[in-house]
């Protein structure tokens, strides 16, 4: 290992003096020096450094921008500088380092080594990744009011600008029974991130949302002022994070719910961190507030526009099978349904026809089309006057054609009632692929389409009534008139025969 001139040595003292953390190599990459912030940076003593290569006392000296800086500086070069992202030993928290690299010469001004300073830039670089953050949340709420375009940009930024291992984004006040996951991103497995709800109780997101403030725990698990039920535990340690912290979403002095980071190490959270995920969940707030604001504006203008298009059609057809193909298409599209279709009922019978269907292909291809209320989930609605719900058709024992099942992947079924007072008038099914949920505002969309497709049948029973009276007395009185026209038994026995049969 090369060593520097006696008469060009800097003592210890003076190397521990310097605010940088200071590494010199020799051309073999041995470190001969390493002074005391350099160890307070990485966390290991110069004792265990000297002596040993680079490389393998810091994997930062690894990093593919490093590399080729000390490379240049043993060449003689002083290049510029880069920063670098360095995980702290015994904390796993992420800083950010300036490095910069120079020729370490001896007394015959040969490059004898190089000398790498590291100068610790995490509070800048955060700064410029919340502003980066804060433009980009920006740019969201102004060019989209789409919540899922808003809710992927929150859990990104929160990532990047906290250094976070995952982050989610959760809906939910102290009223509720539980948080609903809204977005989730980074190392939280499928299977956590699915669920969609964490229930209300003791840990950081249920008291940052109850208190109105941000929580933060080095250790989630083994943190004495938090409690956790048993299986929200059990959740937390299947899944292995730790390091936990929870900022409300707090808009109109309103807690929508909470920003959440995580970390797989025990970490303890500084104030600037803090005050960057409140910064976020802050914006994030906004951001969700008014893009939910934006999707209920919407979602009311379809739905009216729904309405008024099939009362519009009830107003001005009677014919059925237009009318109930007009609700079930309007079903469809406001409930995100793949198929919706309508079975008239008979009581007396107690039969179930197919009438309409969205998707025609589909339509045409199911069979049976007549059913007794005995066969099928239809059959079920009309037999109980009340909803069906089925996750899995095809795990369901009242499934009626598996093959057309299978063929169109239809796997979830919802069934409802058309009725007038006690009567069965009908029943809409629903079908999809995957399972079908809906809110209070679709629940009370699909009842005012149950009512209006009652309106529907009854009108056009009225109607067929009518038309069957005005026939009979087109009949009548074509009759009436011919039989005056002849006196003769026999053409008058013919004339009533036809008038019978007509």
């Amino acid at each position: 290992m090369a060593r520097v001139p006696k008469k060009h040595e800097v003592t210890r003292d003076l190397l521990d003096s310097l605010s940088e953390a200071l590494v010199l190599l020799d051309p073999a990459l041995e470190v001969f020096e390493w002074n005391s912030p350099m160890e307070h940076l990485s966390g290991v003593m110069r004792a265990d450094a000297v002596g040993r290569n680079a490389e393998s006392v810091l994997p930062l000296f690894r990093d593919p921008a490093l590399a080729p800086l000390v490379r240049r500086a043993l060449a003689g070069e002083t290049p510029g500088t880069v920063e670098l992202p360095h995980t702290t030993h015994g904390d796993e928290r992420v800083l950010w380092l300036e490095a910069r690299c120079v020729p370490w010469r001896d007394g015959e001004g040969r490059v004898a080594g190089a000398a790498a300073f590291f100068t610790d830039v995490s509070d800048p670089q955060r700064r410029a990744l919340l502003l980066h953050a804060m433009e980009a949340i920006g740019q969201s709420l102004t060019s989209s009011l789409d919540l899922n375009e808003v809710l992927d940009t929150i859990v990104g930024k929160a990532l990047e600008v906290m250094g976070a291992e995952s982050a989610m984004v959760v809906l939910g006040d102290t009223a509720a029974s539980e948080f609903r996951v809204m977005r989730a991103a980074g190392r939280l497995s499928q299977q956590y991130a699915v669920v969609g709800t964490i229930p209300i109780g003791g840990g950081p997101i249920s008291v940052a949302v109850r208190e109105g403030r941000t929580v933060a725990t080095r250790n989630v698990l083994t943190d004495s002022k938090l409690w956790l039920a048993p299986a929200r535990r059990a959740d937390i340690e299947r899944e292995g994070f730790k390091a936990t912290a929870a900022a409300p979403l707090a808009a109109k002095d309103r807690i929508l719910g909470a920003l959440v980071v995580h970390y797989w190490s025990e970490h303890t959270f500084g104030s600037e961190e803090i005050a960057a995920l409140e910064f976020l969940a802050k914006q994030a707030a906004i951001a969700i507030r008014n893009a939910s604001l934006y999707e209920a504006e919407h979602a009311e203008a379809a739905r009216i526009r729904a309405l008024t298009t099939v009362n519009r059609r009830i107003s001005s057809a009677l014919e059925l099978d237009a009318l109930l193909r007009a609700i079930s298409e309007s079903a469809a599209e406001l409930t995100g349904a793949r198929l919706a279709t309508f079975w008239l009922a008979d009581e007396q019978r107690r039969i179930l026809s197919f009438t309409s269907g969205t998707v025609p292909e589909m339509s045409e291809s199911f069979s049976p089309r007549i059913m007794s209320y005995d066969q099928g989930g239809v059959g079920w609605v009309a037999r109980h006057h009340t909803p069906l719900v089925v996750d899995d058709m095809l795990a369901d024992e009242r499934l009626v054609n598996r093959a057309w099942t299978e063929r169109w992947g239809i796997r979830s079924f919802v069934g409802y009632p058309v009725l007038a007072g006690e009567e069965l008038l009908a029943v809409m099914a629903l079908g999809h692929s995957e399972p079908l949920r809906f809110g209070k505002d679709k629940q009370d969309l699909i009842d005012l389409f149950l009512a209006q497709a009652a309106i529907a049948i009854q009108n056009a029973r009225l109607y067929r009534e009518a038309q069957r009276r005005r026939d009979v007395a087109e009949v009548l009185a074509r009759l009436a008139r011919e039989l005056t026209s002849t006196l003769e038994v026999e053409p008058m026995a013919k004339l009533l025969a036809r008038g019978a049969a007509d």
